[in-house]
């Protein structure tokens, strides 16, 4: 909450429309127990929610979330490059939510 008052008290002489992204689904990590990495998926679902709640209406959240999330809150693996990366194949996502 006090990182966007700050934006937008940053943005408040320019007038910018502010695009955030939101935080991917995260990868299922092998290293952590199922209860760890079901928890680790719902911070990440917690907080785009809260970001979401609390962004100003004039702005815009770039999705990163939904288009790789599965059914269970985990990434689908269609655009991570590594265990928290997007490749560059999700610039057409990104590119479909600007236009």
């Amino acid at each position: 909450a006090h990182y966007l008052r700050w934006l937008e008290n940053l943005n408040r002489k320019t007038g910018h429309k502010i695009f955030l992204l939101n935080v991917p689904a995260p990868t299922w990590d092998s290293g952590y127990d199922k209860n760890t990495n079901r928890r680790r998926a719902n911070v990440v679902s917690l907080f785009n929610q809260h970001l979401n709640d609390m962004l100003p209406s004039r702005h815009q959240i770039i999705d990163t979330y939904t288009p790789t999330k599965n059914n269970h809150g985990f990434s689908n693996n269609l655009y991570h490059i590594d265990s928290f990366h997007l490749g560059p194949r999700f610039l057409i996502e990104v590119e479909k939510q600007l236009n």
